[in-house]
């Protein structure tokens, strides 16, 4: 998720609607310690709580806090896309690409080299540079793998070419 300066969340500047989702990432938050984290006054914790609870960003669950009652927050899936956001945008697709392309060279050049101990198989790829022509959404993941090197350092040593598993034999 990437957040904008401008844009509100549930009518609270995002920056702060960030920090309140952090403060109740980890695990049941009462509504004291979200505005000590925070550093806001107990009253703005309970109103900004309660908008990101109708915008579905948290949700609570009622206790009883030092023998008055009191309510522990928690994020929800898309409550912790907010504490995960960033504002920084997108690299191109240009950029992207050209990193993705350093990354697979790097790892033949790895692999080349038939005295190490360990390889690299599989390099796994996720998000939008996977999709030239269609829109997705930011919470949309696809995913692409590419095969570096299928056989170990052993087995490279020994067979010059991968041999195929459905021609292995098991003896």
């Amino acid at each position: 998720m990437r957040l904008e300066r401008a844009v509100a969340i549930a009518g609270i500047e995002p920056d702060l609607a960030r920090s309140i989702a952090r403060a109740c990432l980890h695990d049941w938050a009462f509504t004291e310690r979200v505005a000590h984290v925070v550093k806001i006054d107990l009253a703005q914790a309970n109103e900004l709580l309660r908008r990101l609870q109708t915008e579905g960003y948290v949700t609570n669950e009622p206790c009883e806090y030092e023998g008055e009652p009191d309510l522990l927050w928690s994020v929800t899936l898309r409550g912790s896309a907010l504490a995960g956001a960033s504002f920084l945008k997108p690299i191109t697709r240009a950029k992207a690409e050209a990193l993705l392309v350093g990354v697979l060279e790097r790892a033949a050049a790895y692999n080349a080299d038939l005295d190490k101990i360990v390889w690299i198989e599989e390099i796994s790829l996720f998000g939008s540079l996977l999709v030239r022509h269609l829109r997705i959404s930011a919470t949309s993941t696809c995913t692409w793998r590419s095969t570096i090197a299928a056989t170990p350092t052993a087995a490279r040593r020994h067979w010059p070419t991968p041999v195929p598993r459905a021609e292995r034999s098991r003896t």
